[in-house]
């Protein structure tokens, strides 16, 4: 028994010498920070994983020569900081350009707001609440980019408009321009353009003075002449005349004028003694205007002077010798012509003028019969 226990002991004693005879490192508590980062390399001149040893000082270091991007090389584990790695991420959350379903706060660098992010994702150079809270132009703002200009003392703005759309042959009436006044992002309404030659006022016009006006345009006329048998324009008197009609009583002859539909327009009237006088030529005592130096017939009715009664017909108004040619008359007119007034306090007694006879000046019975010319005013 004796002997058994002696061979245990010395069997014990051997085990422990080689155990710790064949350990070539120190414990665990010696060696723990060895081969970490700023630490002692160990014996052997090595370190941990991803660190060298710096022989110089004997110390590790990270290996910087061989540090790669963990991307590339298909890490995926999660790097420093991330401690816990998106489902099915090759790269690390820093990098991560897609947000992560239910994500309550933006990635890095997303720029894509995640559903049900409580806040806006890093990147984003505005909300959308910023854009939709710009604050509204004032009107003094809208003012210059809508084309107009801004009064501040009356706080308009406001631009002027030229009437447009007059027809040829045709001038204003009135004002060709007008101001518009702009609230609230609009104009107001433009003015139209329109004939009206008896008003005047913004865009109207009328037919210019050699012109009529048959709608939808303003008629140019020929100037008038000798044997005119159409409408024609008397430019030294601005009168439009129209062609001769045959003989017929005085109140038919006015009748013609103020009624015929052949007179193209309106305000045609026999014509007065003074403006029928207009069409004589060649007997200076009749002719009107006057003919300075010349005694003149006194019968006239214009806005120099007016005398109907029968002590006007004096010599002067039936001193030149007859012609029956048409050589006294502008438009070649031989025989009577009828005008509007009544010889005063006669009752039934017109003027007229006789171009057969020496342009004579004289007073008719409205039963006589006469030529007539109808005339009117240029617009």
């Amino acid at each position: 028994m004796k002997k058994i226990f002696v061979v245990f002991a010395l069997f014990c004693a051997l085990i422990f010498v080689v155990g710790c005879g064949s350990d070539s490192k120190p414990d665990n508590n010696s060696v723990t920070n060895f081969g970490k980062l700023g630490r002692e390399c160990y014996p052997n001149k090595t370190c941990d994983e991803g660190l060298i040893c710096d022989t110089d000082n004997g110390f590790c270091i990270e290996d910087t020569e061989n540090k790669t991007n963990d991307s590339e090389n298909g890490d995926t584990t999660p790097d420093n900081g991330d401690t816990e790695p998106d489902e099915g991420d090759s790269q690390p959350d820093y990098a991560d350009t897609t947000p992560d379903e239910g994500d309550s706060q933006p990635d890095d660098a997303d720029t894509t707001p995640d559903e049900g992010d409580s806040q806006t994702d890093d990147g984003d150079s505005q909300s959308d609440d910023d854009a939709d809270s710009a604050p509204e132009l004032t009107e003094a703002e809208k003012c210059g980019p809508a084309g107009g200009t801004w009064n501040a003392a009356k706080e308009t703005c406001t631009k002027v408009t030229d009437c447009t759309g007059k027809p040829a042959n045709a001038e204003w009436n009135g004002a060709y321009a007008y101001r518009q006044t702009y609230t609230n992002g609009v104009w107001s309404a433009e003015i139209p353009t329109e004939y009206n030659p008896e008003e005047r006022g913004v865009c109207h016009y009328k037919c210019a003075k050699d012109s009529i006006w048959n709608p939808p345009a303003c008629i140019k006329l020929p100037p008038c002449g000798k044997n005119s048998d159409i409408l024609c324009y008397d430019s030294e008197n601005d009168l439009i005349w129209s062609a001769a009609y045959g003989r017929r009583p005085w109140d038919e002859a006015r009748d013609h004028c103020e009624n015929d539909p052949n007179n193209i327009g309106s305000g045609w009237r026999l014509p007065t003694i003074s403006e029928l006088r207009t069409l004589i030529k060649n007997c200076p005592a009749t002719q009107m205007p006057p003919v300075e130096g010349v005694d003149s017939c006194g019968v006239r009715d214009d806005s120099s002077v007016t005398c109907l009664a029968n002590s006007c017909q004096d010599a002067n108004c039936y001193s030149c010798p007859n012609d029956h040619e048409g050589g006294y008359s502008k438009f070649g007119d031989n025989d009577c012509l009828w005008a509007s007034e009544f010889l005063s306090g006669s009752g039934g007694l017109v003027w007229v003028v006789e171009f057969g006879y020496g342009a004579a000046v004289y007073s008719m019975g409205i039963n006589n019969y006469c030529n007539v010319r109808c005339v009117r005013n240029e617009d």
